[in-house]
């Protein structure tokens, strides 16, 4: 049976990065309640736009703000979570330097690590995805 887009559930996905050493770091997040590291994401609250989203999400979870930038999404993932359709539209968003602290714990890591850290396939697949941008972008 079909389902309504009623039914699917909205979220949206930081793929936060910085350049550290001329090297691209990425941004984990961990509550305090789960040992678990991931990319940053949330919930699309009515009205607001995935890409709004997406710098509320680094705020709120890092304490950092992006740069404005590349306003296309990297990817869009339809999965399964909790036995309920979900669809992430991912962001790949510069974090500028400074930030006001992080209300979870945060890890910076290079691609091979980050991706190791993500336990979710399609997340960790979004690490690559990030890569592949940001060389087009730097070959431009």
């Amino acid at each position: 049976m079909a389902r309504s887009p009623d039914q699917v559930h909205r979220e949206v996905c930081a793929v936060l990065y910085r350049i550290q050493d001329q090297r691209v770091e990425f941004c984990l997040v961990s509550t305090e309640r789960a040992s678990r590291w991931e990319l940053p994401h949330t919930e699309i609250a009515n009205g607001e736009s995935s890409l709004e989203a997406a710098y509320r999400c680094v705020l709120e979870q890092t304490g950092l703000v992006c740069r404005t930038g590349q306003q296309e999404p990297l990817d869009d993932i339809m999965a399964t979570q909790n036995r309920r359709l979900v669809q992430v539209v991912a962001y790949l968003l510069e974090a500028q330097p400074g930030g006001n602290g992080a209300p979870h714990r945060i890890r910076w890591c290079l691609a091979e690590e980050a991706r190791a850290r993500i336990r979710r396939k399609p997340m960790r697949r979004l690490i690559d995805l990030a890569l592949r941008r940001q060389a087009g972008q730097a070959g431009h």
